[in-house]
């Protein structure tokens, strides 16, 4: 059993999501994924590129430094130091600075990225493939999905493959929590009560069956740290902790509204009970286009695709209402709009059309 004081006391350690809080980068799952890595980079030609295109907070960054270990032994990394780096430090100099590693990792190629200055690297890239950079790991999200756009700034690779991640799911959520509790002696006898933390209604809201999967550990963890803070969902007393609906409501009780706009709040109402009814069905909640979103829930004075975008759905996935699985800037630099469509839902919205008293 784990009390709300001991929850006090290890939370920055149970749900460390950003760098600010570190801790050491616990491997949970993803076993299958890393066979996979590991084989596809033994196998792989010279010139080789290897995709892991996941939504942002699904962990590629800790799943591939948990990979560097496996390519230690197999010989194609020889100094950790100079095999992953980011996106905007990569230059001719970091390439050279290479050495005897056969492997390049290169991380957040994502909506972070002006679309123009991720092409430009990824050119530079492709200039070197092969001769310096004999293999080539590219991390990011939708940004590098499976598109042509990608496939031709690339045009050097031998091949390109995409290796993707198993989605979060309760089972690996409570695997990673246990990890974690296990690591330090101080926190070990937390591990057994972790599978108590969660009330079933709480964490269907927490990881809801969407297609895509919606649910990321960051988002997921940033969440349960915030329950975690506030006094009035979790006191410090030595009851039981359960992460609950009522539980999650006296945080939610803490939190400004979300919008006072009247076109957004009219879609927000419709949008609570178009999740409780689609809870109900067998199949999960797809991401819709702005058009479908149009048909689905029409508001008055509100007329036409672009409009609706522009004053309703833009505004809610820039307030974490709604999370867009579009490729950023497609075709060059584009609008400013970092989240296009299609849209779902986010975690937080899930559980706070569940359980906020005052949505929306």
């Amino acid at each position: 059993m784990i009390t709300n004081v001991d929850l006090k006391e290890h939370k920055d350690l149970l749900f460390a999501h950003t760098g600010a809080l570190r801790i050491p980068e616990m491997f949970a799952g993803r076993q299958e994924e890393k066979e996979e890595l590991l084989q596809e980079m033994e196998e792989a030609q010279e010139g080789s590129v290897l995709v892991v295109s996941e939504p942002l907070g699904a962990g590629k960054t800790t799943f591939l430094n948990m990979g560097l270990g496996g390519l230690e032994d197999r010989g194609l990394v020889h100094d950790r130091r100079d095999v992953m780096r980011s996106v905007r430090k990569v230059d001719d100099e970091s390439i050279d600075d290479l050495g005897e590693n056969r492997v390049l990792i290169v991380d957040e190629l994502d909506r972070k990225v002006r679309r123009d200055r991720l092409l430009d690297r990824l050119s530079l890239l492709n200039a070197r493939l092969g001769h310096d950079v004999p293999h080539l790991i590219l991390a990011g999200d939708q940004a590098i999905s499976d598109d042509d756009e990608v496939r031709e700034v690339l045009g050097s690779a031998t091949t390109m493959q995409w290796l993707g991640l198993h989605a979060l799911s309760c089972s690996l959520l409570i695997e990673a929590l246990r990890a974690r509790a296990d690591y330090y002696p101080s926190s070990q006898h937390l591990t057994d009560g972790v599978p108590e933390l969660f009330d079933e209604r709480f964490l269907d809201r927490l990881i809801p069956r969407t297609e895509p999967r919606v649910a990321t550990f960051r988002e997921v963890l940033s969440v349960l740290a915030g329950i975690a803070n506030s006094n009035s969902a979790v006191p410090l007393d030595k009851r039981p902790c359960v992460f609950s609906g009522e539980v999650c409501g006296a945080w939610f009780n803490e939190l400004p509204p979300v919008t006072e706009d009247p076109a957004q709040v009219h879609f927000l109402v419709w949008l609570s009970d178009f999740i409780e009814v689609a809870e109900g069905r067998d199949e999960p909640i797809r991401a819709f286009s702005t058009e479908e979103w149009l048909e689905l829930c029409p508001i008055p004075k509100i007329d036409g695709a672009q409009q609706y975008e522009e004053l309703v759905l833009d505004p809610l996935a820039r307030a974490n209402v709604l999370r867009g699985f579009g490729v950023p800037y497609r075709g060059g630099v584009g609008r400013s709009l970092r989240d296009p469509g299609p849209y779902l839902p986010t975690v937080m919205t899930f559980l706070r059309s569940a359980f906020d008293p005052a949505w929306p």
